[in-house]
């Protein structure tokens, strides 16, 4: 089953100590306020990363996890957004494990200042394995302005036609100047997977992105492609993309 990409955000004056923000307005999950509800068929947690100025520490809480420790992100990057290469905590192929329906929580920590703290937290289940077949990479863009911090959707434009047929993602890659996040929305499916944006073409992205290690994101027909959801700082417009494609039908 494909993965899916969730995260919080919110301006906060820490002090020196861990504090909830806020998750993200989702409306393929289950969120309010501070948590968001695991789904009943993702039940793992495959990578987590934290974006913030003066970011010190940042944590996951989950009742199932206060038999052990909670989840301590070590990948944390000072800055509003992923910087290159690209900072992400990798727990594949195993996960940490989570409950159906238990209550998920995100604490960040910063020295001083009020400033957006950003935490997001990939799901699974089971990862599919990538179907036999030539796999190749197909350029796309999108021009429908974002809103900062606002998970929102627009359609895209592909370089060239594809030929008539159904394809599967194995791997993307999104840049625009303030991007945090992408996800993809394909038609049909529940779960909507993505990774960490670009701003630069030279940019290094975390390689479990495009190296098949994430399986297959979701299937589409040649003429009903997957919209392309973003998460940026500001109000970007102008987003050019990759899909690592292969043809199963």
């Amino acid at each position: 089953m494909p993965f899916t990409l969730v995260g919080w955000e919110e301006s906060i004056t820490p002090a020196g100590a861990l504090t909830n923000i806020t998750s993200l307005t989702d409306d393929h999950i289950t969120e309010t306020g501070d948590i968001i509800q695991v789904p009943s068929d993702l039940t793992k947690i495959g990578l987590a990363s934290s974006y913030m100025l003066l970011n010190d520490r940042a944590q996951i809480r989950a009742p199932s996890m206060q038999e052990q420790v909670n989840l301590e992100l070590t990948a944390l990057e000072l800055a509003a957004e992923p910087g290159s290469p690209q900072l992400i905590d990798n727990y594949f192929p195993q996960g940490i494990d989570l409950e159906a329906g238990e209550q998920v929580e995100a604490l960040i920590q910063a020295a001083s200042g009020s400033v957006p703290g950003v935490i997001l937290m990939w799901l699974f289940s089971t990862i599919d394995a990538i179907p036999p077949g030539k796999r190749f990479t197909i350029r796309f863009t999108a021009a429908t302005a974002a809103v900062a911090y606002t998970w929102g959707s627009r359609g895209i434009t592909l370089s060239e036609r594809l030929r008539a047929g159904r394809y599967a993602v194995i791997g993307a890659k999104v840049m625009s100047d303030t991007m945090i996040a992408f996800r993809l929305i394909f038609t049909g499916q529940s779960t909507r997977p993505g990774a960490l944006g670009v701003d630069a073409v030279d940019d290094i992205q975390a390689p479990v992105f495009r190296d098949g290690s994430l399986g297959v994101w979701g299937t589409f027909e040649h003429n009903e492609l997957p919209r392309l959801e973003v998460l940026c700082v500001t109000t970007d417009s102008a987003f050019t993309g990759f899909l690592d494609l292969i043809k199963i039908g």
